[in-house]
């Protein structure tokens, strides 16, 4: 055996298993064909491929398997069960045995429904494949807005730079010279931290009002409400 240009020499036989580093893409549909699947790795020579846990009828099928001369990578063309979903790890089998089953980073295939939304920022996971976004990231380019209300703002949400025309519609700003605010219960526990800014006015609402304040009314060109805690 040679490392770095040194070579150590032993009575003992090795058996070197085949090895997979990196597969491309990482996500896909149920139900979709992937043509030139790419797997990175080595001692690949001679391997067949499979995706486990294993079903019948399979979720994932390896229709057809090219392997480079040099063992390194391979190319596959595969199809996913139309009702398939969940994570399944790339194995590689040849006469030396096979690659690690053990779910990583570099093995594992995972199958989403096209219709559902994986990361709740309103795309489809089948419009976020589409788009080139991550549909397990609700913020793709992590600008601080996520995917879905980038798109719906005209902005993209595959570049940081690029913000909303509005942002603060996204965060559902009231814009106007006057405005009632009309307080008889306690908010949605729920709901996240909101504050609001504009010219005329200011609310941010950090904590819960006192549930024992009478009903409240405030009409006004221009006020500010601050309510960081409990009153």
């Amino acid at each position: 055996m040679t490392v770095a240009g040194n070579t150590a020499t032993s009575t003992s036989n090795f058996t070197v298993l085949p090895l997979i580093t990196a597969i491309t893409p990482t996500v896909v549909l149920a139900g979709s064909t992937v043509t030139g699947f790419q797997v990175q790795g080595g001692n690949l020579l001679g391997s067949t491929f499979t995706f486990v846990p294993e079903f019948v009828p399979p979720a994932v099928t390896v229709t057809s398997a090219t392997i480079n001369s040099a063992g390194t990578s391979a190319t596959l063309n595969i199809t996913t069960r139309a009702n398939a979903t969940g994570s399944f790890v790339l194995v590689a089998t040849n006469a030396s045995g096979s690659s690690s089953p053990v779910p990583s980073v570099a093995n594992t295939l995972i199958i989403l429904n096209g219709t559902a939304d994986a990361d709740g920022d309103g795309l489809s996971n089948t419009d976020e494949l589409q788009r080139g976004t991550n549909p397990l990231n609700r913020d793709t380019d992590g600008d601080g807005f996520n995917d879905g209300d980038e798109v719906q703002h005209n902005s993209n949400p595959l570049d940081a730079n690029s913000l909303p025309l509005n942002p603060r519609m996204v965060f559902g700003v009231v814009n106007g010279n006057t405005f009632t605010i009309l307080n008889n219960g306690l908010p949605d526990p729920n709901l996240p931290f909101m504050q609001v800014v504009s010219p005329a006015f200011t609310i941010n609402n950090g904590g819960l009002p006192d549930p024992n304040l009478p009903f409240m009314q405030v009409v006004s060109p221009t006020f500010t409400i601050d309510n960081a805690g409990q009153p």
